[in-house]
């Protein structure tokens, strides 16, 4: 098992170059930045991993995940566990299990945090975040924007991504929390460029929402209780 943190992460725009540095993780990219990413561990098929994002099944129905759209804004670690786990994870877990968490906000007053950097192929990226504290209420707002025109003809890609993290605390063993992911992005698809040197007019766009919402509760020392409640909806066109 591995664990990508916030300093692993904080300068990244997404996993796909962070999973390639893992051992026994093979990631495969159909092209340039925002084309459909796989992650195949340890021999096993790109079906056969798990991924969950703050506990909620975020995979498609087959177990099929593109790595591609996913933003690194607002997601305070990946754990990145390789071999099956299907006991305590499900049939989908097969090969390994990719488990990513939302920060929450710490400070007692409001924080605001901006990045923004720019780079060749008029790629530039801006990301604004607002967290704190207020009595038993914790809250986390973020949102990004990536653009970039790749070096290929009709290859550029964008996502914007907001997140959100809303927690109370009504006791000291009682924890109610809300977690929201979405993202939009579209990206050219040109094809076979180095066999024809004529791009496609082609694009694809995505809409990926992931939410959850969770009740702990510590009973005694000895008997936690959760209650979850998840949803993931995808489009792609």
């Amino acid at each position: 098992t591995s664990v990508l943190g916030p300093q692993d992460l904080e300068l990244r725009d997404d996993l796909v170059s962070e999973l390639r540095l893992m051992p026994g993780a093979f990631v495969v990219q159909s092209g340039q930045m925002g084309s459909v990413t796989s992650l195949f561990v340890r021999g096993g098929d790109s079906t056969s991993n798990k991924v969950l994002l703050d506990g909620v099944d975020a995979g498609d129905m087959g177990g099929k995940f593109d790595f591609a759209p996913l933003s690194t804004t607002a997601v305070e670690s990946a754990e990145v566990y390789r071999g099956p786990n299907s006991s305590l994870y499900g049939a989908d877990a097969a090969s390994g299990v990719v488990s990513l968490t939302t920060p929450r906000g710490t400070t007692s007053f409001p924080s605001l945090l901006f990045r923004g950097d720019v780079g060749n192929f008029n790629t530039s990226r801006e990301e604004l975040e607002a967290a704190g504290t207020y009595n038993k209420l914790d809250y986390l707002g973020a949102f990004s924007w990536l653009q970039t025109s790749n070096d290929l003809p009709n290859d550029e890609y964008h996502v914007a991504t907001t997140a959100a993290n809303l927690g109370w605390q009504p006791s000291g063993s009682t924890q109610i929390r809300a977690t929201l992911h979405y993202g939009v992005d579209a990206t050219g698809v040109p094809n076979a460029w180095d066999f024809h040197h004529v791009a496609d007019s082609a694009t694809e766009k995505d809409q990926d929402l992931y939410f959850s919402g969770s009740v702990d509760n510590q009973t005694t020392a000895d008997f936690h209780q959760s209650a979850r409640y998840g949803m993931t909806r995808k489009r792609e066109q």
